[in-house]
């Protein structure tokens, strides 16, 4: 007996592995908003790039995402309790900011609830965003979280994200952000015995604060569920704020909200460019405003692409086609660069060496002033014969890249050009969880 029963859970395991390996393969992926299966392009004329324009929607619907998300709650919302009932009737009374909170989420919505699908955990984490930052990609906290998912640095780094480098902050990229906010989801749940509801109060207070308050009631013969746990005011909040949220959402005729229309399907591309490119020229390629292109690129800090790094733009669908067209069809030669201010130069004389406006310089800086500081640093056009400019970091004009060869982990592809793992994710905007498939191409610089 003890024979058959090792065997037959060796067959149910087995086949749980065959059927999730299914799903994830023929599920849509978190980069299915990408096309990740084409060449990364160059704004300059690219004889070899790519020949589909279009980012094709053919395996989605318009259906509303809504149904999909409610789909996919699987915790309990704890409608008895009293400080839930108090964020329903709350938000009950403020409807209208949860319609404005909703609205915000149109281009995100989408990629979370497709990252959240692939690693099988519960949707109510798609509306955590809505208590984080209220679906804004730029917002930053007065303990120095930010983005959407209102990362701290620390932990950011710690889930391979790029933090406020110059040119970049990956916690502002919402693909990059969301997949790290999950993976530290997951591993707070699996360090706190898969209990949900304490791995979502500890991404707002710490694990070690739940953990101490853990210990604390069982050195007491107290029950240990979250909310019998003596936690800090704001985290005893954050829990019940998503699971009233979450009511809402399931019942929304029943509390008078009015969900926005959302289909299920990309709303945003992930355009690859081979070249660096200003937010303000991406935006007269794709014929959108300026302001969309902003919006959806806050992690680029100074609103240009830079040489190393992510190599990719956020675009709306609907403009790519127009995009990848004008930038095939346009020399666009600007490089920019880093420069670091000498003693006593002023900014006139620094924007005339680097051919540029005074106005325009103040502004790719963020300047507000134009008193300058010794060693500080700012973003210039690159000059060939400019002797102070660093060319050594930001000078390539163009990056390598190399095909996925097939059964070639993503591993093994790092390893053949000699790269760091977290480099090569980091700069093709890789789902570790969902790698690309055999035949894609890599930037590899």
């Amino acid at each position: 007996m003890p024979f058959l029963t090792v065997f037959f859970k060796s067959i149910f395991s087995l086949f749980f592995l065959l059927f999730s390996l299914l799903f994830i393969f023929f599920s849509p992926s978190i980069f299915a908003l990408s096309s990740k299966i084409q060449p990364p392009i160059s704004y300059s004329n690219n004889p070899t790039g790519p020949t589909n324009l279009s980012n094709s929607t053919d395996h989605y619907s318009d259906q509303s995402i809504w149904p999909v998300i409610t789909h996919g709650f699987a915790l309990n919302h704890h409608l008895d309790n009293p400080r839930v009932q108090y964020f329903i009737h709350y938000d009950q009374a403020h409807i209208a900011l949860i319609q404005a909170v909703l609205n915000n989420s149109q281009d995100v919505l989408y990629p979370i609830t497709q990252a959240i699908k692939i690693r099988h955990l519960p949707m109510e984490l798609a509306l955590l965003p809505a208590v984080e930052s209220g679906y804004r990609l730029n917002i930053e906290s007065n303990s120095g979280a930010l983005g959407l998912w209102q990362l701290l640095p620390q932990t950011a780094q710690d889930y391979g994200v790029l933090v406020d480098s110059y040119w970049y902050d990956g916690r502002e990229d919402f693909l990059v952000s969301t997949i790290a906010a999950l993976n530290f989801l997951s591993d707070l749940n699996n360090q706190l015995d898969h209990h949900w509801l304490l791995a979502i109060a500890a991404y707002n207070s710490g694990e070690t604060t739940v953990k101490n308050s853990i210990n604390q009631n069982m050195a007491h013969h107290l029950p240990t569920d979250f909310f019998s746990l003596n936690l800090p005011d704001q985290t005893k909040d954050y829990v019940p704020k998503l699971l009233a949220l979450s009511e809402i959402i399931q019942n929304p005729k029943k509390y008078g909200l009015v969900l926005p229309n959302i289909p299920n399907r990309p709303q945003v591309s992930q355009v690859y460019l081979t070249r660096q490119i200003d937010l303000a020229t991406a935006a007269s390629f794709s014929h959108a405003s300026l302001n969309t292109i902003n919006k959806l690129n806050p992690d680029l800090t100074h609103g240009i692409l830079p040489n190393q790094g992510p190599s990719y733009l956020y675009l709306p669908i609907e403009n790519t086609a127009r995009f990848k067209f004008e930038a095939a069809h346009h020399d666009y030669d600007q490089i920019w660069n880093l420069y670091e201010v000498e003693p006593g130069e002023f900014l006139s004389t620094i924007a005339r060496n680097h051919q540029i406006s005074v106005s325009d310089l103040e502004k790719i800086n963020n300047l507000s002033s134009i008193d300058l500081q010794p060693h500080q640093t700012l973003i210039t056009p690159l000059i060939n014969n400019n002797p102070h400019t660093n060319t050594h970091n930001f000078n390539t004009p163009t990056r390598q890249s190399d095909i996925l060869k097939p059964n070639q982990s993503l591993s093994d592809f790092a390893k053949t050009h000699h790269m760091d793992f977290k480099n090569l994710v980091l700069i093709n905007g890789l789902d570790p969880a969902n790698p690309p498939a055999a035949g894609s191409r890599l930037l590899v610089s």
